[in-house]
């Protein structure tokens, strides 16, 4: 039996198989004979290393509106990562890493990151 290895990130896949959310899931799926496929029971949840705005917010549990307010004023540690002119990410990480020094404001944070380097570099 052929077995195939699909990602779902479109809004009407994960609806199929029965979820309500806009995350990306790995599920199998088996030739159900009649040309189409017949997914496997199976699904795994794949964790974004970058999320957007709206993704970072969720993750550190405050809207939309008041994680731009903070990423603007500088009470948001991580900087964005900008992976075009218009498209700014943030890496989950340096999120959580943040989250586990308990928030501190971004110029704190960068002196905690090049403390911990020793030479400023980002690692996590």
């Amino acid at each position: 039996m052929l077995l195939e290895t699909y990602v779902l990130q479109d809004v009407a896949g994960p609806k199929v198989m029965g979820l309500t959310d806009n995350k990306s899931y790995v599920f199998a799926v088996l030739p159900d004979g009649n040309g189409g496929f017949t997914p496997c029971p199976t699904l795994k949840h794949i964790e974004s290393l970058l999320v957007g705005a709206t993704g970072a917010a969720k993750l550190l549990g405050v809207g939309k509106s008041l994680f731009y307010e903070m990423a603007s004023t500088g009470r948001l540690g991580p900087l964005p990562i900008l992976l075009t002119s218009k498209k700014k990410v943030w890496s989950r990480k340096e999120l959580e890493r943040w989250c586990d020094h308990r928030c501190p404001p971004r110029d704190q944070w960068l002196q905690i990151l090049k403390e911990q380097n020793g030479n400023g570099e980002k690692k996590y």
